[in-house]
């Protein structure tokens, strides 16, 4: 787990910023970041993807404690797809999704 937070690269996956995030300090008003450094991504915050349906690029801390409960050994394996269900009926995000995985379908 350790190793995909410290790899992954957030940006990829919240579209251009600047952006519009939610903090654990104020999780009732997004606000508007500076500019748009990566550095902006890796606090622990929520980035909103469509901020008029609240949909977000979820919470890093959330996921962290939501894995930890998984109780994993080491060997065993993960795959968060990271969509919920508004994204497998939303086909722009489902698009941007596919555009952005890390992972590249097999072929047949």
């Amino acid at each position: 787990m350790v190793d995909a937070f410290a790899t992954v690269p957030r940006e990829q996956f919240v579209g251009p910023g600047p952006w519009r995030i939610k903090s654990p300090m104020d999780i009732v008003e997004y606000w508007t970041t500076d500019d748009d450094s990566p550095s902006h991504v890796y606090h622990d915050v929520l980035i909103a993807l469509d901020e008029s349906r609240g949909i977000n690029n979820g919470q890093p801390s959330l996921w962290a404690y939501l894995f930890d409960r998984l109780d994993l050994v080491p060997g065993e394996q993960v795959l968060h797809l990271g969509c919920g269900a508004v994204v497998e009926i939303d086909a722009t995000l489902a698009q941007k999704a596919k555009s952005r995985s890390p992972i590249s379908p097999r072929s047949k």
